[in-house]
């Protein structure tokens, strides 16, 4: 969240309907204070802000992403659906856990 290029993104999504659930491990405070910040719930883990989700955006690199249970993460999204805007993870694993993967730049 705390990158310029993900909170474009969320506004933009947010300008759109969509509703955000974010987290990100040292930038919190700092979305609470911004004009978009009314418009996004903060989660207090990767978890729970995948919970019921259709989508999940990895908009940073933090390792704290890469060491999540994304088997648990895929059983509690509404759609399996994940874009990895920083190629964090590997896209065979995230395929094996279920998850239609996009590494964005990756190509297919």
């Amino acid at each position: 969240m705390r990158c310029s290029v993900a909170l474009d993104l969320v506004g933009k999504l947010v300008a759109e309907g969509a509703r955000i659930t974010a987290y990100d491990p040292k930038g919190m405070d700092r979305v609470r204070d911004l004009p978009i910040g009314a418009a996004i719930t903060l989660a207090s883990s990767p978890e729970e802000a995948a919970r019921g989700a259709e989508a999940l955006i990895i908009a940073t690199e933090w390792p704290d992403f890469a060491h999540v249970d994304f088997a648990a993460v895929k059983e509690s999204m509404h759609s399996p659906l994940l874009f990895d805007g920083r190629n964090l993870l590997d896209p065979e694993t995230m395929r094996k856990h279920g998850f239609e993967y996009h590494g964005i730049g990756r190509g297919v």
